[in-house]
């Protein structure tokens, strides 16, 4: 038997549709995350680049400046433009490592939150399947008692399953005979 609850399946409906939606933005905010990272290392490729030029100024100017071919004002515009670039490089790399501790600790929340979310719509989806109420054994089925609309309360017997794999006996036992009558008598019919 199926039983069937409009307001059950909607709220099931609702519930998957909701731990689906949050699944989804877990994983756009691991992707975020991954593309965050990227960005910044991207930054620091620049950086090391924009240090590299520098630096070859840097050499170059001093060696000019050392044989007094350019001006002390170049030479000191030149040395601070390389301890800049220097500060900004080394601030950029600490920036990174920081962000790749944060980012690992973040994937790995994410990671147990989806993996309980996915738990929680694996109970979900077996939880709907209480609506199928199936025989404790195979047989026929008799006396069936189900109306439309009946509410049914977990473990009330809503029929009767007669196992055909041998002979079952129901008799009337009169009064007199009840206590007399013991599990494993013989008797005659």
């Amino acid at each position: 038997v199926q039983l069937f609850n409009p307001n059950s399946e909607l709220s099931y409906l609702t519930q998957e549709t909701a731990i689906i939606e949050q699944m989804n933005q877990l994983n756009v905010s691991k992707l975020n995350i991954r593309n965050q990272e990227l960005n910044l290392s991207k930054d620091l490729v620049g950086i090391e680049h924009d240090y590299n030029q520098t630096q070859l100024e840097y050499d170059l100017n001093k060696k000019l400046f050392e044989r007094d071919v350019i001006s002390r004002n170049d030479w000191e515009t030149t040395k601070e433009k390389y301890r800049y670039q220097q500060e900004r490089k080394v601030i950029i790399q600490k920036s990174l490592i920081k962000e790749k501790e944060s980012n690992v600790l973040q994937i790995k929340q994410i990671d147990e939150a989806l993996s309980i979310m996915q738990k929680s719509l694996n109970t979900l989806r077996n939880n709907k399947q209480n609506f199928l109420i199936l025989a404790p054994e195979s047989g026929r089925l008799s006396s069936f008692d189900l109306a439309l609309g009946q509410s049914i309360e977990s473990g009330k017997s809503i029929g009767k399953i007669d196992i055909l794999s041998g002979y079952k006996l129901v008799a009337m036992v009169d009064e007199y005979y009840l206590d007399r009558i013991q599990e494993g008598q013989y008797g005659q019919i």
